[in-house]
């Protein structure tokens, strides 16, 4: 009896503390695998943007010294081939050069003296592609320099006041002098271009609009052809504005026609929901328009928005960055 009791004690398996502290030991090694895999793997990333970078670099001074020291307008008039992991901006006698690999990137400007963590002004980077608002004028703050049509019994000024839009931005008023009682024909069209835009691409399109009424109004997109003639139109949703507080108006999926080379930002009154007329004294405002490629809607964002750059003239051009 007492030599059975012995085998028993003897083929005992593992206690549950032995167990875990076994389970513990394992997860601590995986744990400082993966962390020793992940440094790698970074390691490789920074060396293979720093490299595609200094590549680039070489190829855009060379370009300069045979050019009188002006810098080429893009990466092909310096030779180099384009792929996806390189972004230029540049001519003249300035540049900027983002170079990434997968979700790490550096850049280099003709005003920084070394390679640098993250990309250029308007440059997408570490693994977020830029996005481009293709508005020009997009707050107004260049004048309004875009063609604006009415109709019914309204009568209206335009003007551009230079502050006081949802960012402190400028923006654009319409005062009414005259009741209006037109529902059906909208009571503003501006005329705004947009660039980069091709046929059979979806654009997402949106404004800030204020009224000093309550007002149930919709955002409508219309593609106007070069024969100023329609080219198609999208309509969104109807929304009822708090008055004298900014609200912003979407229209989404809105597939550019052929041939599209502007498109009218047309704030409309809802008759069907209960809009009601405008009247004197009435002010409608509206700015940081916004148009971008794909069904996303995307944060406002123009050339002075932070990582953002305009592609030429300040606040008469489109401009480019990261979604914000």
């Amino acid at each position: 009896m007492h030599l059975w009791a012995s085998k028993q004690k003897n083929n005992a398996g593992f206690t549950i503390v032995e167990l875990l502290i076994v389970v513990v030991v394992i997860a601590i090694l995986a744990a400082i695998t993966i962390v020793a895999y992940n440094g790698i793997q970074n390691r490789a990333k920074t060396s293979a943007a720093q490299s595609a970078l200094s590549s680039a670099l070489k190829k855009i001074n060379l370009y300069a010294v045979d050019n009188a020291d002006q810098y080429p307008p893009s990466l092909a008039a310096a030779g180099i081939t384009n792929t996806d992991n390189l972004q230029y901006t540049g001519g003249g006698s300035t540049f900027c050069v983002t170079a990434t690999a997968q979700n790490i990137s550096y850049f280099q400007s003709n005003t920084t003296g070394s390679a640098a963590l993250g990309a250029c002004l308007g440059h997408g980077g570490n693994g977020i592609a830029a996005i481009t608002n293709l508005v020009v004028n997009p707050t107004f703050a260049a004048g309004n320099t875009a063609a604006s049509s009415s109709s019914g019994s309204q009568v209206s000024t335009n003007t551009t006041p230079s502050s006081g839009g949802p960012s402190n931005s400028a923006f654009l008023r319409r005062s009414y002098t005259a009741a209006s009682t037109s529902f059906a024909s909208g009571m503003d069209v501006i005329v705004t271009p947009v660039t980069g835009a091709s046929p059979g691409d979806i654009i997402t399109e949106s404004a800030y609009v204020r009224s000093s009424k309550a007002q149930t109004l919709q955002l409508q997109i219309q593609w106007i052809n070069s024969s100023a003639g329609s080219a198609g139109t999208f309509n969104g949703s109807p929304v009822t504005l708090v008055p004298n507080t900014w609200t912003r108006l979407t229209v989404s999926n809105a597939s550019t026609p052929a041939p599209s080379p502007t498109v009218s930002f047309r704030i409309d009154l809802d008759a069907g929901a209960g809009a009601v007329q405008w009247a004197n004294g009435d002010t409608l405002d509206y700015t940081m328009l916004m148009a971008t490629a794909g069904p996303t809607l995307y944060q406002y964002a123009d050339g002075s928005s932070p990582g953002w750059a305009w592609t030429g003239t300040a606040n008469n051009s489109t401009s480019t960055g990261p979604p914000l």
